[in-house]
């Protein structure tokens, strides 16, 4: 097949290191980079400091790291840790605040990424895209910045096709983060008018973009090589001498609730189905402090290990010795299709996994795991307290029987959620068998 794109070039602030959400930008140009005789990234220099810890392509002379004055520059001279300031928010005043810097047209000079960004990242981006180049351009959501880059982009060089991937909403049904809501939807329609395609994770969040462009096509976040660091430092992880669950994320905001699994084994404790010096829960993850009021109320503090903030190919790590991977997520009729990447990261790792869904059934999730056979699905709107029980139960007496508990997913039907499969599809889908056709190199 005859390539036609002569490049590719992806808007990324978030790129490895930048954060946990930084992985989809890298599986997609690792995918992506093969189909075209260049390749691109723009991203930002912040964390530049901790480079050692992403993999070797993340400082490859093709990944462009441009000068960013926003408030995260400010936050990393104070700490190393992945501090947002959507995760620090401890008054009203920082809420107010978050949500100023996520509304039009602030979120364009002052938010993440910031109006100094992406003047920066289109200089870059002109130099790279020559006129009458045919060069595909993938933006990234959040920030807002390289959609405004790529529009921008757009504009100035009219043989570009642009397609703007959103990892979540701008404007979440569920989260009051913006001011103005019609002004904010308008912006929305007026900067994603110029985009070829809108791509998005799921089904449920494509919904929510529909109002804004006539063609939002699902990409789903998808199961990629597990790549080892620069530093080459892993966590090391000592042989199981307890059953294990292990959660790795954030709580996001208190949405996500842990509160049937720590129900379902203070039961099963005091029962004595199980015995609580055989349990551990590993937690990573900044929010510690959401932790441990749950575990006082049920009694469980002294099972309870955090790690705190770790790498993310330690994070691999864990889930991969876990005897059980806990997911947490929320879904309710306003929004559903919540599947984080963290969701893909533990299919990788193909241990049982416990989903516990805050709010309303989820199809799409449940589709998922039957096909994969995952693991449990449960949710709290539906008092599914016993089904949790059951299943921890039948995991622990698996364990305390062999040592072990045997992988549950099956292989095979993961290949439809590995990225290189995901983007070939994509490419061939849309882009095929037109005047951007592309050549596929598999």
């Amino acid at each position: 097949m005859t390539q036609k794109f002569h490049s590719v070039l992806l808007l990324a602030y978030t790129f490895p290191p930048a954060n946990s959400t930084s992985w989809r930008c890298f599986h997609l140009y690792i995918s992506l980079r093969k189909y075209f005789e260049n390749s691109h990234v723009i991203s930002t220099k912040n964390n530049q400091d901790s480079i050692n810890e992403s993999p070797p392509e993340a400082s490859h002379p093709n990944v462009h790291r441009v000068f960013t004055l926003d408030y995260r520059t400010f936050r990393l001279r104070k700490s190393k840790g992945e501090i947002t300031l959507k995760e620090s928010k401890k008054s009203r005043l920082l809420f107010l605040l978050y949500n100023v810097l996520n509304s039009f047209p602030f979120n364009l000079i002052l938010g993440e990424g910031g109006l100094i960004y992406s003047i920066n990242s289109l200089r870059i981006s002109l130099n790279l895209v020559k006129k009458g180049e045919q060069t595909l351009v993938i933006s990234s959501f959040r920030p807002y910045s390289d959609h405004l880059t790529a529009y921008l982009l757009k504009k100035l060089r009219t043989n570009i096709t642009w397609v703007a991937d959103f990892r979540d909403l701008h404007l979440d049904p569920r989260l009051n983060e913006t001011f103005f809501p019609k002004f904010q939807e308008w912006c929305n329609r007026k900067i994603l008018a110029k985009a070829d395609i809108v791509t998005t994770v799921s089904k449920g969040l494509a919904e929510h973009l529909k109002p804004f462009h006539p063609n939002v096509v699902v990409l789903r976040n998808g199961i990629g090589e597990l790549r080892p660091t620069a530093s080459g430092q892993g966590l090391t992880v000592k042989a199981a001498t307890c059953f294990t669950i292990s959660y790795t994320g954030s709580m996001f905001r208190d949405l996500r609730k842990p509160d049937l699994l720590l129900e379902a084994l203070a039961e099963l404790i005091a029962e004595q189905k199980i015995n609580s010096s055989n349990v551990r829960i590993n937690y990573a993850g900044k929010d510690t402090a959401t932790w441990i009021p749950l575990l006082e109320r049920h009694g469980l503090i002294d099972i309870f290990h955090s790690l705190g903030n770790i790498a993310h190919d330690q994070a691999i790590e864990l889930q991969s010795t876990a005897h059980v991977n806990l997911l947490l997520t929320y879904a309710s009729p306003a929004l559903k299709g919540n599947a984080t990447g963290k969701l893909y990261e533990y299919l990788a790792v193909k241990r049982p996994i416990l989903l516990l869904v805050n709010g309303c059934q989820d199809e799409e999730l449940e589709e998922i795991f039957e096909e994969t056979g995952a693991g449990l699905i449960a949710y709290s709107s539906l008092n599914h307290l016993s089904l949790v029980k059951e299943f921890m139960l039948d995991k622990y007496a698996e364990w305390l029987s062999t040592g072990e508990v045997a992988p549950v997913i099956q292989p095979e039907k993961l290949a439809k959620y590995r990225w290189e499969n995901m983007v070939h599809h994509f490419l061939e889908t849309h882009f095929a068998g037109n005047s951007k056709n592309v050549g596929l190199n598999v």
